[in-house]
Formats: structure tokens, sequence, C-alpha cells
């Protein structure tokens, strides 16, 4: 009676059939259940019933109570197919004949991973941080064998970069716009890396019409190489805001140069960082400040107003031939005007005015991918930077992507 509790115990704690338990060892902080194979042994290939050719002992981790490890002694035949003529290790479906580990315990391992850094589950499961690394590896490579054929098909991207040490070391991350999900993770940003992706990727991309980046080029000549010209590239809008304030950030810089030490206290300490928020986003005492500086008639009021003015076209919701119409006003009076910086803006807003007009026909952005890089960077704080890329990119794809 006692034994077939114990071995309904193992069967349902560890998911583990067709074995009886013969013996209990405790030493220090590990405990292991010997246990005796009741069940025929299988043909890993044919799936057939066969005659034991020999056998070994065997040991494997297969779970963890109490920050004690738990593993189970065993013997592991091989077999002796007389239809496939070979020797052969017999099929169990709890473990692989070359892992230290069960598989259920490798489930149970990525589920605290994805949650928790190595060191943190280490200490829970009274594991090593080598193991937890080694089984969280394993379990995730295993998945990533067939992701891309279970992925969705993909009708809007967007293609961005994130740095995971320093140096310039980038990768490059596509991201289903419709489901904020990242799809594919690749080492690299320049035009090779990005179509390497795309390339892993083209069996799920056939039906996409729109690709959302920023204004690296790399990723628009591979995005333009690869579809040959048939899907619309949209810049990020929000790319295009911070080069824009970049340009108002220079031309404050040069305006405060001319003014008296009052003003200059005023326009540094006050104005800075207000005459780049948007002016529906400032409170009241912001909102004052420009008014104060709408006063003085300066030019820093100037500069705040073609801002305001040129982010409003892209808050609305313009046609094509609107669209254009404003944003050649808006170059016309820049180029008129005395302001260096915003002149160079300008001129890079007509060199890019096609793909900035494919933004009122599909309104994407980064902005999800901009929040997805966010979690990547929590994710390599989390972990203390990883040295493994490899290893780097099935954690961001289990995290942020679809591999569970």
């Amino acid at each position: 009676m006692y034994k077939k509790i114990c071995n309904k115990v193992i069967s349902i704690l560890f998911k583990i059939q067709g074995f009886l338990l013969k013996n209990i060892e405790l030493k220090k902080n590990k405990i292991t259940l010997e246990v005796e194979n009741i069940h025929k042994p299988i043909c890993p290939v044919c799936g057939r019933k066969c005659s034991i050719y020999d056998s070994k002992i065997k040991k494997i981790k297969v779970a963890f109570l109490l920050g004690r490890e738990i593993y189970m002694k065993f013997r592991l035949r091989r077999v002796k197919c007389k239809k496939c003529n070979r020797v052969l290790t017999e099929h169990l479906e709890f473990v692989d004949s070359k892992k230290s580990y069960s598989v259920y315990l490798g489930e149970e391992i990525i589920r605290y991973t994805k949650k928790l850094d190595n060191k943190s589950v280490a200490k829970i499961t009274g594991m090593s941080e080598s193991s937890i690394y080694r089984i969280d590896k394993d379990m995730l490579s295993k998945k990533h064998k067939n992701y891309v054929s279970k992925l969705p098909e993909v009708r809007k991207m967007s293609i961005d970069e994130v740095a995971y040490k320093r140096g310039h070391n980038y990768l490059t991350v596509f991201t289903d716009n419709e489901r904020s999900k990242v799809i594919w993770v690749e080492k690299g940003r320049k035009c090779i890396n990005c179509l390497n992706g795309l390339s892993k990727l083209s069996s799920k991309l056939t039906n996409l019409e729109v690709v959302s980046m920023d204004l690296w080029k790399a990723y628009e000549k591979a995005v333009k190489y690869f579809f040959k010209g048939e899907v619309t590239v949209v810049f990020d809008k929000f790319h295009i805001s911070r080069l824009l304030n970049k340009a108002v950030e220079e031309e404050r810089r040069v305006y405060q140069k001319e003014l008296s030490l009052q003003e200059l206290v005023f326009v540094k300490k006050k104005m800075r960082w207000i005459i780049l928020k948007r002016y529906d986003k400032l409170d009241l005492k912001g909102k004052e400040y420009i008014e104060k500086l709408k006063k003085l008639n300066s030019p820093l009021y100037e500069i705040y107003l073609l801002k305001e003015e040129f982010l409003s076209i892209f808050s609305k919701h313009y046609s094509v031939k609107e669209g254009l119409k404003m944003l050649i006003n808006w170059t016309n009076t820049v180029l008129e005007s005395n302001f260096k910086y915003l002149k160079r803006f300008a001129k890079k807003v007509i060199k890019k005015l096609d793909k900035l007009l494919n933004w009122f026909k599909y309104p994407i952005s980064n902005g999800k991918s901009e929040g997805i890089n966010n979690v990547i960077k929590t994710l390599l704080k989390r972990g203390y930077g990883y040295k493994d890329t490899e290893y780097l990119k099935l954690k961001i794809l289990q995290i942020v992507g679809d591999l569970q």
C-alpha cells in the first residue's frame, strides 16, 4: 500500500510513469529516488516494443523542494530492434537520453526564469547558477527550432535597434505592430543583418503592407532591396520629432548667447525643457512661461511656434495631398527664416518627403517597439548583462515574443 502511494506521488508530482519506487536516499541537500522500470522498452525509431540489449545506471534531476534538489536513479536501457536492425537507446517521454534533467523540470525552470534572473532562481531551487543557465538555454533552444512556422502572418511591422552592451553593439528587433510582439531578433544593425532577419521571416511576410522604422539608412535599404519596393516604408514620427527637438535645442543655445545675465537665467533655467514639450502637455505654470516668452517677442517664441506647427501636422488626420501642402508650407516658412539649425532640419524633411507622406496612408509608428526596447533594457539590467548573445535573443523572444 505504501509503495503504491509513493508511486502515485512520483507519477503526479514529477509526471513520470512506468516506474516503481525501490529506495529513497538523503545526502546533504539532495534527495535521490531509486526507481525500477516496469514497462517494456520501446524503439525510438519505429515505436515497437523490443527486447533489452543492455543497460546502464542514469541519474537525472526531476524537481526541487524547499531548496533541495530531487534526483531519480534508474536503468537506461538499450534495445535491439528487429525491424530497424539496430541497437538503440530506449525512448522515454520524460527525459532526453543525453540530458541530465527531466522535461518537466526544464518546463518549471523556464517558467521561473521568465520572471526572475538566473541567480534568484538558483537560490530558490537550490541548484547552481550555471545549471539554471544551461537548462534554460537548452529548453528555449528546443522550443525555438519550429518557432517561425508557428508565427501568424504579419501585415504591419516595425524595425528598430537596441544596444545590448557598450561599444556600439546592437540588436535589430523585428516587431509585429498589430500584436505588439517581437517576432525576430538579429545581431547587428547593418543592412546585411536586417536582410538576414527578413529572409528568416520571409514565409510570414507574404502579406506585409507597411514597415515602420527610424531614419537609419541600412534598414531602409534592406527593406527596399528585399521587397523590391512593393512594401510601404513609414518613418517613425517620434524619431522625426526627436531630430526637430535637437534643432530647437541648438537654436536655443545660439539665441541665449546674445542675452543679458537676467534673461539668460530665465531662458536656461525656466525655458530649456518647456520649449521641447508640446503645448497641450504643459502644466499651468509651463503655459504661463510660454505666455511670458510671447510678451518678450523673442525669436525663441517663434521657434517654439514652428516646432508646434510641424508636430501638429502629424497629430491630425490629413489626406496625403493635405499633408504634402502643410509640409511644403512649413518648410518654405523655415527656409525663409534666419534659423540655421531649423533650416537643416527642413532640408532633411524635403529629402525624406515621400516616406514622411506615407504616414498619412499608414499612421503607424515605432512607439510599440520603443516600449518593447524598454522591456529589453530591463531584462539586461535584471541579468546584469549577457555575454551569450544567442541566449539573450532567446530570452527576448521568451519575454516579449511568442517563444512560450
